[in-house]
């Protein structure tokens, strides 16, 4: 297990090498350490697993579904664990019907068209703990969170060593889970994670739809929105950086990716909606659905 997790983590994608799952765009300048990119990092059938537990918890908060439940309507599939679950799994939108709850702006104006909640409690899937560990073990520990260098090299050598987190946990000390429903017409726009609530790592896993992850620079050489994560207005009146450039990443349903460093400070992050004509790939556009994230931070110490 030691070797295959070593070796798991040497098969990233980063911005410093060709990849089919990243590309560039405008004049991005010199390519950052602090991004490590797993495109498959979960099988389908682990995806499912992960995607009904997010559901669950976020059904269970959002007054639209409790509703629906009352009146006898069907909500999220139960489930049944990762075996069997493979042929079943695919893009997730069998798991998404009938009316949600979304909420049509983040309290500072990063978000449209979502769902999200802290995940404090697990349903009783006993696959589940286990594939968040794997989240959770990716982050670094926390002595050497916020001083260790994001190298390729420092990164294995850190991972190699992490302490497997508690069983039966959303979350390990020092960490929090946060799960993240984008509607089909939702999207989050360019900034920076709080720097003063939140720690050097995010991990992010992706569940359902394809989605295009930007990274890019703000003119004047930061992120955008600063410590806070509020988004500026450019010279037209939008909401985002004035962006010189930077890297598109496409996360596929199971991927997981880790932004520590200068991706964690330096660049402004965004999921692009659909209609941005960036949401495409190889030519092609990308197929509109709903998109589960699982985002694992560490705090600051």
């Amino acid at each position: 297990m030691f070797a295959r997790r070593l070796s798991s983590l040497a098969a990233a994608h980063t911005l410093l090498a060709s990849s089919p799952y990243i590309r560039a765009f405008g004049n991005p300048g010199l390519a950052p350490h602090g991004l490590r990119l797993f495109p498959a990092f979960f099988t389908p059938a682990e995806t499912l697993v992960l995607a009904r537990a997010a559901l669950w918890k976020l059904d269970g908060m959002d007054g639209t579904r409790r509703r629906r439940r009352r009146r006898g309507g069907a909500g999220a599939s139960a489930g049944t664990g990762v075996e069997g679950a493979e042929d079943r799994a695919g893009d997730l939108q069998h798991l998404f019907e009938g009316e949600y709850g979304f909420e049509e702006g983040h309290f500072d104006a990063v978000i449209d068209g979502y769902r999200e909640s802290l995940l404090t409690a697990l349903p009783p899937e006993p696959a589940l703990p286990a594939l968040l560990g794997r989240l959770l073990a990716l982050l670094p520990p926390r002595s050497s969170a916020s001083s260790a260098s994001s190298s390729p090299s420092s990164f294995r050598a850190r991972h190699a060593h992490s302490p497997p987190p508690p069983p039966h946990a959303a979350a390990s000390a020092g960490t929090t889970t946060h799960v993240l429903h984008l509607s089909p017409t939702g999207e989050i726009r360019p900034h920076v994670d709080h720097l003063d609530a939140m720690g050097a790592t995010i991990v992010g896993a992706s569940l359902g739809a394809e989605r295009v992850l930007r990274l890019e620079r703000a003119r004047g050489g930061g992120g955008a929105g600063g410590a806070g994560g509020a988004p500026v207005e450019d010279e037209a009146g939008q909401r985002g950086p004035q962006a010189e450039g930077g890297w598109d990443v496409l996360l596929p349903s199971g991927s997981v990716y880790i932004q520590t460093g200068d991706v964690r400070y330096g660049l402004a992050h965004s999921v692009l909606g659909y209609a941005h004509p960036a949401s495409a790939w190889a030519g092609r556009p990308l197929v509109p659905g709903h998109r589960i994230s699982v985002m694992v931070r560490d705090t600051k110490a």
